[in-house]
């Protein structure tokens, strides 16, 4: 290692060490410490919420932790150490196909234009650019000719992407006089792409190089990673957030003055940017369709929110505030006392005051877009119903109302949430969520196992229907509790909610992974064949099979399915790193037995008694793009013929 080199690590470990206090311990464990520099480069493997797994130039596959431009936070140790000032440098590059660009996306190309705005040669080349350095423009070389083309330089926002066909917005001109402009697109054309987050990377990308520190708990930080997208890709990723930034990308990103923001049912009183006022109202909005269409009610007038912009206090002091209002003298004549003391500490709090005849509430919180959301639902439920009901559902909900997303069904939560759910210690058991006497803002984690539940309940349907019943009562101080709710099913819900805190994942799909309570199973009788079906995009899957721990069985599968949209098919045995092959579990008296491999065809022993279940072999927040199914046939394997010698 050359001395220039040795010297970025050293600086660069130094400058994590600052950041890292090496203080004592949460929960009796000693706070993780570094213990040196690394670096390296790969291949991405597998990318997961604040995780990267790449393999090596030596071949070993390593897990690394990384805290991507939009998250909030890093975790280590399974969520006991949360650190918010560990983003990472993060540089991804290359260049893809022209038929992956999308509507709202803007680009940087150079045109060959005539005065009719008509274009010449075709493109074939561009680049994707960030809409808030770039604003649209159309600059000609030269004036045309009446008839001659002149080259232009562009940055346009795609409207339309054809085969050999681009539409872009651009201001109006003489070349544009419908602010927008046509041009024919190469067969063969390409777009540079360069990011600075983690939103367009997948496995089989180049990992060019990596530099972090290895902790004494054994866990990786990347502190700077350079990417080159080099992988099979569909289509390139983006966030809902960065859509409706790249929507509104025609508004100013500075910040503003105090002033009134409006929509069809929210009211804001803020000084954040017009571009994030509307990108957050567009949210909120969003939010207000689906939790309408989710209760089948609405509050009879609009919500107010109080969405102020704030800065780590510069001058903080013991017991001072981490924050400080921006415009903190205007918005203290605003605002009542608990609202500026939840704003300073970059949360927020909704005031309800009710009468005879309707509750009115005002949510008070800081710019951050998922407190005013989560905020917002508080609000939602008092105006519609008179209550938010108790603390339990309250918060899980609220939590729940800043991840939905039109037409998504799947998890979409901080990384941190999961990180500490699928690796807490002590996991709180179901009595211990939803008892009485809880106290709002309590912690994060309460917060995190109560977003669990909800989630679990409204999006199972062995029990989103009673779900919503109960929400709707407990709001409106009808008789009804979880207990009266769930009472006879508590044992189904705990194994599920067991089951989901364990595998759950952004992208996992409850609903494809409820567990059938009802198919009965019985020993098959010998010399008779027992058909099921398994389904390629389900979770654990009931069969009619009452399996005999030490029994041998027989089992030989038909059809095949695929785990990828548009993958190659696969039957039974699966690809050969041994994703997509059918894999079983035994389940008595709410345990499941280890899983087990099966095949196309196999005899096998069963390693417990129970009922039998089947699934296609795949990661859980994968199942939703996977397709087909297979029919298995099972008999009791045939007695020895004894030797008669």
């Amino acid at each position: 290692m050359n001395n220039a080199l040795r010297s970025h690590y050293w600086l660069l470990w130094l400058g994590l060490s600052l950041l890292l206090p090496q203080t004592a311990s949460a929960q009796g464990r000693q706070r993780p410490t570094i213990q040196q520099p690394i670096s390296g480069q790969g291949i991405v493997q597998a990318i997961h919420p604040g995780e990267l797994v790449i393999r090596l130039a030596d071949g070993q596959v390593q897990t690394f932790k990384i805290q991507d431009k939009d998250e909030e936070a890093l975790s280590l140790d399974g969520g006991r150490f949360i650190f918010r000032n560990l983003k990472a440098n993060i540089a991804v590059q290359g260049t893809l196909p022209a038929e992956m660009l999308q509507r709202g996306m803007r680009v940087r190309f150079t045109a060959s234009l005539n005065r009719f705005g008509k274009s010449g040669r075709p493109i074939e080349r561009l680049t994707l650019v960030p809409s808030e350095q770039n604003p649209l423009q159309l600059t000609p070389a030269a004036t045309p000719e009446e008839a001659d083309f002149v080259d232009c330089d562009i940055v346009g926002r795609v409207i339309s992407v054809r085969p050999t066909k681009l539409m872009v917005a651009v201001p109006k001109s003489k070349l544009a006089r419908r602010e927008r402009v046509e041009v024919e697109l190469s067969p063969t054309a390409t777009f540079d792409l360069r990011a600075d987050d983690l939103n367009q990377v997948g496995p089989g990308d180049t990992v060019d190089s990596l530099q972090g520190v290895l902790m004494s708990n054994g866990e990786r930080i990347i502190r700077q990673i350079e990417i080159r997208l080099t992988g099979k890709r569909e289509k390139v990723t983006r966030s809902y957030s960065d859509e409706l930034y790249q929507k509104f990308s025609h508004l100013s990103d500075e910040p503003g003055q105090p002033r009134q923001e409006t929509s069809d049912h929210f009211t804001l009183y803020t000084d954040i940017s017009q571009r994030s006022a509307q990108v957050l109202l567009t949210k909120l909005e969003t939010m207000y369709a689906l939790i309408a269409k989710y209760y089948g009610r609405r509050p009879r007038q609009s919500i107010e929110c109080y969405v102020i912009r704030i800065e780590p206090n510069p001058s903080r002091g013991r017991g001072q505030m981490p924050n400080r209002i921006v415009n903190r003298k205007y918005w203290l004549s605003q605002l009542p006392g608990v609202g500026v003391l939840k704003i300073e500490e970059g949360a927020g709090v909704t005031a309800s005051v009710s009468n005879s005849r309707q509750t009115r509430s005002v949510v008070f919180a800081c710019d951050k877009h998922g407190v005013v959301q989560h905020e917002s639902v508080h609000a939602y439920c008092a105006q519609t119903f008179g209550k938010t009901g108790p603390v339990w559902y309250a918060e899980g909900m609220a939590e729940m109302g800043q991840y939905w997303r039109p037409g998504n069904l799947a998890v979409q939560v901080d990384p941190v949430v999961i990180d500490y759910l699928t690796h807490a210690a002590q996991p709180k058991r179901l009595g211990e969520i939803v008892q009485a006497g809880q106290i709002t803002g309590d912690s994060w984690k309460a917060y995190a196992w109560r977003w669990a539940l909800c989630h679990l309940l409204s999006s199972n349907p062995n029990y989103q229907r009673r779900f919503k019943q109960l929400g709707m009562n407990i709001m409106a101080g009808k008789e009804d509790s979880f207990e009266l709710a769930f009472g006879n099913v508590a044992p189904q819900i705990s194994f599920e909610y067991d089951q989901f805190v364990q595998n759950f994942d952004n992208g996992y799909r409850v609903d494809l992974c409820a567990w059938d309570w009802n198919t009965r199973a019985q020993e098959p009788k010998p010399a008779k064949t027992v058909k099921t079906t398994i389904q390629a995009a389900r979770g654990w899957q009931a069969t009619p099979l009452q399996l005999t721990a030490g029994q041998s069985y027989d089992v030989i599968c038909q059809g095949t399915w695929q785990i990828e949209t548009d993958g190659k098919e696969v039957d039974a045995d699966g690809t050969p790193d041994g994703n997509g092959q059918l894999v079983g579990v035994i389940f008595d008296d709410y345990q499941l037995s280890k899983p087990f491999r099966l095949g196309t065809e196999q005899t096998f022993t069963a390693p417990a008694t129970g009922q039998l279940f089947l699934r296609c072999e795949e990661s859980w927040r994968s199942l939703a793009d996977n397709a087909g199914s297979l029919k298995a046939f099972f008999r009791v394997s045939p007695e020895p013929v004894g030797d008669n010698r």
